[in-house]
């Protein structure tokens, strides 16, 4: 066996860095006070730009898998660039307006948005996959009935309380078979 000098160690470790998708497009060139990540949390700032996905420009941008931020213009990844006040989600069409659709779902525009694996329902804001839970009028859950009210849960996400809520999969509960489901929801991986 070669032992080689500790400095040697350090030259193979910096190659390999070079070597990583993320570090390469780190040294892209691209420009901006902050970035979000992929799986990471969110940052904010004058622009912002997601992984898989084209170019945009903004205050704030949102990531996949992570902590929501809602800003001026947003992309996400392996989705389509929406502007307007909030922006859209993974694996889902584009949405213009003042709020976004979600992952997997229909695309709508305006003030209404739908979920993921769900039915339609229209409201004020709309909560998201993987994500933190945003607070409306009416929203629906991940492969559950509609609910009406003034909040509902997520995916794999933090449950929010309200009139009304959902679980993933299943009918609407409410009371002490949400907290029930949201033992569930621990069991399943959060990122």
């Amino acid at each position: 066996m070669v032992r080689l000098p500790q400095e040697t160690i350090v030259i193979l470790c910096i190659v390999r860095l070079l070597r990583e998708p993320l570090f390469n497009y780190a040294l892209s060139g691209y420009s901006g006070n902050h970035c979000s990540t992929m799986h990471g949390q969110v940052t904010s700032g004058k622009h912002c730009t997601t992984v898989h996905c084209q170019v945009t420009s903004g205050n704030h941008c949102t990531t996949v898998h992570g902590k929501f931020i809602s800003g001026n213009h947003c992309t996400t990844v392996h989705g389509q660039v929406t502007s307007g006040n909030h922006c859209t989600t993974v694996h889902c069409q584009v949405s213009l307006g003042n709020h976004c659709t979600t992952v997997h779902g229909h695309v709508t525009s305006g003030n209404h948005c739908t979920t993921v694996h769900g039915q339609v329902t229209s409201g004020n804001h709309c909560n998201t996959v993987h994500c933190h839970v945003t607070s409306g009028n009416h929203c629906t859950t991940v492969h559950g009935q509609i609910t009406s009210g003034n909040h509902c849960t997520s995916v794999h996400g933090q449950v929010t309380s309200g009139n009304h809520c959902t679980t993933v999969p299943g009918q609407i509960t409410s009371g002490t078979i949400v907290l029930l489901c949201m033992v569930g929801f621990l069991r399943e991986p959060l990122y």
